[in-house]
């Protein structure tokens, strides 16, 4: 889709972003985007992500990932720098500027268009199923979904099957393609770059402390509730560990290359250790019972915090 509105003239297209790039704009477009994915209605996140065109946020099935990309381009943080760029059309009216800030009018209108009923949206677990999502029972089924009763409640295999697993051994199927292989140490210690081991059922992060060659991990949806081990993979500068049972940020003491933290939907209460983390840019804490008081200073540092 052409998020620039190119067939508007270009005085008339100024004043659209002038009046849609204000804080009061801003504030409410982040807050709908938290709104959405607080209440898990991921379509209609995807929804928006295909619109302003990012294939990549969307096909690559990581909603935290999509989501922090949203909420850092719309975040009233980044008024300023849309202010300025405005300012400079208006000393040179170069077309270029406004297909560039275009974006925000396409944001517009799905924001004022709404989730809508979103196939294959969930609500969190244990909740009950709301009038407003439309549930592919087949879509369903491809994620161990089933419906268990004539209520309309549904169970997962994920909750169903009581057998947790270790990081180490869900890491020889995914990365060795079989249990029988013997893992060294050394193997571990040459993974490098990115590895997802998401809704896997892991409990137990025995080994990944060898994976010191890490700079992406994706843990999420998972069982995990100590992540101390963490702590030893000193490279790792992008972490995704929403949907798990963690209640302590004690491990991210030693990251101090850490930029990106997932951790939303867990137990963390007490979040003061980000403030050492002097790379950080951006994490979500949303559904976490954390204390607002941290928050707020943890925003002032600088760091994009949603919560």
């Amino acid at each position: 889709m052409d998020t620039r509105h190119t067939g508007v003239p270009d005085e008339r297209r100024y004043l659209l972003l002038d009046k849609a790039y204000s804080e009061g704009n801003l504030n409410q477009i982040s807050t709908k985007l938290i709104e959405a994915y607080r209440d898990r209605k991921y379509g209609f996140l995807q929804r928006i992500g295909r619109a302003l065109g990012s294939d990549t946020h969307v096909e690559g099935g990581n909603i935290g990932k999509l989501f922090a990309w949203l909420i850092m381009r719309y975040h009233p943080d980044r008024l300023a720098g849309y202010r300025q760029k405005l300012g400079n059309w208006s000393s040179n009216t170069d077309p270029s500027i406004l297909d560039e800030l275009g974006h925000i009018l396409v944001m517009q209108e799905q924001i004022d268009r709404g989730p809508g009923a979103v196939t294959g949206t969930m609500p969190a677990q244990g909740s009950a199923i709301r009038e407003d999502y439309v549930v592919d029972e087949e879509e369903l089924a491809d994620l161990g979904i089933r419906e268990v009763d004539d209520m309309g409640r549904f169970e997962d295999d994920y909750v169903a099957d009581l057998e947790y697993k270790r990081f180490i051994e869900v890491l020889h199927y995914e990365e060795f393609g079989s249990a029988d292989i013997v893992i060294e140490r050394q193997d571990l210690e040459n993974l490098t770059g990115h590895l997802d081991l998401s809704k896997s059922d892991i409990a137990d992060l025995e080994g990944v402390d060898y994976c010191t060659g890490l700079t992406q991990l994706d843990l999420s949806n998972n069982r995990i509730m100590d992540a101390t081990l963490l702590g030893f993979v000193h490279g790792l500068e992008e972490v995704d560990l929403s949907n798990n049972s963690i209640d302590s940020l004690d491990w991210c003491s030693t990251l101090r290359n850490l930029k990106w933290l997932d951790i939303s939907f867990n137990n963390v209460t007490d979040i003061s250790v980000l403030s050492d983390a002097s790379a950080l840019e951006f994490v979500n804490l949303i559904g976490n019972p954390v204390r607002e008081k941290q928050v707020r200073a943890l925003s002032d540092s600088g760091v994009i915090v949603v919560h």
